[in-house]
């Protein structure tokens, strides 16, 4: 059975509610690697912890260990023909779709000292990106564990990014263009309310003038993107209920309520 074939008969099992690509215990436990396309077709690929892996002529080095290979695509890209490919010691991953919008994940386990590639084999020449692992140290590291700040009023407030305690919902696109609004889409519509959860937040950010800002009302904000960041990248944030903005300076803060 082909690759391709594969990954239909997941999606539609996962559809009838036989399979949970977002299992907690795996969320919980294993950092991630996001591979997020754009609505142009673009790829971004990062990793927990901040580290971008891109075309380079100094491959990125990662701790070895299991990671979360996750792929969002949003549903309005059907003129893309998603073929990401991660090969290297121990992997031959592909994830082979085109026309539709897709959520997937697979787990992958990274061996130490080890070379990896990551492609899209319709657009090898752009996507091509080499990274290593390091000889020591473990994927546990990057794995973000939940951050607690005390308030002036008695009250825990749970930090924006990293809890293991909500439910994993998905993919969110925060787009930050040149020109025009600051727009939050969930499968390719702009929102302005969602339900409380885990998100896969993919930041594209088209300017190199502001950064993305994301944090409770009259809370603490915590920075996403800097103001010289340009390109995709992606964070798992925790939304818990009450009145979100994200704010980005040179267009209007954009207010999303969450509720439970």
């Amino acid at each position: 059975m082909s690759a391709r074939r594969i990954r239909l008969v997941v999606l539609a099992l996962m559809a009838l509610g036989a399979v949970d690509a977002s299992g907690p215990s795996a969320a919980a436990t294993l950092p991630s690697i996001y591979v997020q396309y754009a609505d142009d077709c673009s790829v971004g690929i990062s990793v927990d912890g901040g580290t971008i892996l891109e075309p380079s002529a100094t491959p990125a080095v990662i701790p070895p260990g299991s990671y979360q290979i996750v792929l969002r695509a949003p549903e309005n890209s059907a003129a893309c023909a998603i073929s990401f490919q991660l090969t290297g010691p121990g992997v031959q991953l592909l994830f082979d779709f085109g026309g539709e919008g897709l959520n997937d994940q697979a787990t992958e386990t990274l061996l130490p000292g080890s070379t990896y590639l990551a492609v899209d084999l319709n657009e090898a020449a752009r996507t091509r990106a080499v990274f290593s692992t390091s000889a020591t140290g473990s994927s546990s590291t990057l794995v973000k564990q939940p951050q607690t700040t005390a308030t002036g009023h008695g009250q825990v407030a749970t930090d924006v990014v990293g809890s293991a305690v909500l439910a994993y919902r998905g993919g969110l696109r925060a787009t930050i263009g040149t020109t025009g609004p600051l727009v939050l889409r969930a499968h390719g519509r702009a929102v302005t309310s969602i339900r409380a959860g885990r998100y896969d937040l993919a930041v594209l950010d088209r300017t190199a003038r502001s950064g993305l800002m994301v944090g409770k009302l009259h809370g603490r904000a915590v920075a996403l993107t800097g103001a010289a960041f340009v390109g995709t990248r992606t964070e798992r944030v925790a939304l818990t209920a009450g009145t979100w903005v994200l704010s980005s300076s040179g267009a209007r803060a954009l207010r999303i309520v969450v509720y439970a």
